[in-house]
């Protein structure tokens, strides 16, 4: 609880498995992984995971889905069809929460894009942002990246560009990664469609965003 407390996440994981209580070692990767993760810096998450039994990671949707984080990050996409099966598999008859049920159907839909079907991701993906909550976090900026890139794809190059200036303009200024996320996708899009002036547009202002807050 003192490791906790001051923020030393992988000491108090490592001290809650010596006293043999893996379940609240669990409970302190899941409470920290948001946090994480928004600071850069999932191969702690990794870490963590890694410190856990076996048995645990196979019980519990919301480590498996960290798992499928690590997966997307490192573009293992092969890896996203076992993540969904174990996931769902591990809760079961029990009704995920929405944030980790919006991860879920995020796993779906980034799979039916990169398998061209931007219609079946653009629905899925929308599906699971109603449901992440309203976080401004590195989850949800890629969901947004990813919805972008859904509509830029079947054509509506316009509106993915119009929908993430639009998010840009809401996102608040103390969810630095979030932000980024936003203007990554936006560069991207431009890319994409070959208008290399507006890529070098916002690749000024997301160089700076990433340089100030060391991302």
């Amino acid at each position: 609880v003192w490791f906790e407390d001051q923020g030393l996440v992988e000491e108090a994981i490592s001290h809650a498995i010596a006293a043999g209580d893996p379940d609240r070692a669990a409970d302190i990767v899941e409470q920290h992984r948001i946090e994480a993760f928004d600071a850069d810096e999932w191969p702690s998450v990794e870490r963590w995971l890694k410190m856990l039994p076996d048995e645990i990671r196979r019980q519990r949707p919301g480590l498996i889905l960290m798992e499928g984080w690590i997966a997307y990050i490192r573009l293992q996409l092969d890896q996203f069809p076992s993540i969904i099966e174990r996931c769902k598999a591990a809760a079961g008859n029990r009704v995920l929460d929405d944030p980790l049920q919006a991860e879920l159907e995020f796993f779906e839909g980034d799979i039916d894009f990169w398998m061209g079907d931007a219609e079946g991701s653009r629905q899925k993906i929308g599906a699971a942002l109603e449901k992440v909550g309203d976080r401004r976090c590195f989850i949800e900026g890629e969901m947004q990246l990813t919805l972008a890139l859904a509509r830029s794809l079947g054509g509506d190059r316009d509106g993915a560009v119009q929908y993430l200036k639009q998010r840009i303009h809401d996102a608040p200024s103390s969810a630095p990664i979030y932000l980024t996320k936003l203007r990554g996708s936006l560069a991207i899009v431009h890319l994409l469609d070959g208008d290399l002036a507006r890529v070098l547009a916002e690749a000024k202002p997301l160089n700076a965003l990433t340089t100030s807050n060391d991302l």
